[in-house]
């Protein structure tokens, strides 16, 4: 694995946790040495890319701001499906979610919040499964079959741990 998957890795492992976390946690989480961990943090660290608390913790640095802002301006269909999803977000009266698909997975790129007390919380940016979810299944039935198939294996494997949506189901729902 190269130094660039790893410290992609442990950013992402950061963001997963949400909250500052201890050197020992994100070694375990990923399982690697402590020094090598150590190492990589402080390099990150050095470039703002993670953020060291004064109690020794670590959580995602400010430099990752600059960047995710600097990548929503890259997405022209947010400024496009601005004003569709605020018209229907006005007309239904619920949060509107805009998600495109990265490979296997389904990702929020823009986000019209309902007016509602309680109403769901996308992370922009966060990726998730195409097999969960409306737009996840939309998105997976117009996916081509190799992605379709992954997704339909996963879903085999976790009807054995209890999941709510069997393979032949989801097959059924993407039909």
């Amino acid at each position: 694995m190269s130094v660039l998957e790893k410290a992609s890795e442990l950013i992402d492992c950061l963001g997963r946790a949400g909250e500052p976390v201890t050197l020992g946690y994100v070694r375990s989480a990923l399982d690697m040495p402590k020094s090598s961990t150590h190492r990589l943090l402080n390099e990150l660290a050095a470039l703002g890319i993670v953020r060291r608390t004064e109690d020794g913790r670590y959580s995602l640095g400010p430099r990752l701001l600059y960047w995710g802002e600097a990548a929503a301006d890259t997405f022209d269909l947010r400024v496009v499906a601005d004003q569709p999803m605020r018209r229907l977000r006005d007309e239904s009266d619920e949060s509107v979610h805009l998600y495109v698909r990265e490979h296997d997975t389904r990702i929020c790129i823009a986000a019209v919040e309902g007016r509602q007390v309680l109403r769901p919380f996308i992370q922009l940016g966060r990726p998730l499964p195409l097999r969960v979810g409306a737009a996840g299944k939309l998105l997976l039935a117009f996916a081509d079959r190799q992605v379709q198939e992954l997704e339909l294996g996963r879903a085999r494997a976790e009807a054995h741990g209890g999941s709510k949506v069997s393979g032949a189901a989801l097959e059924a729902q993407i039909e």
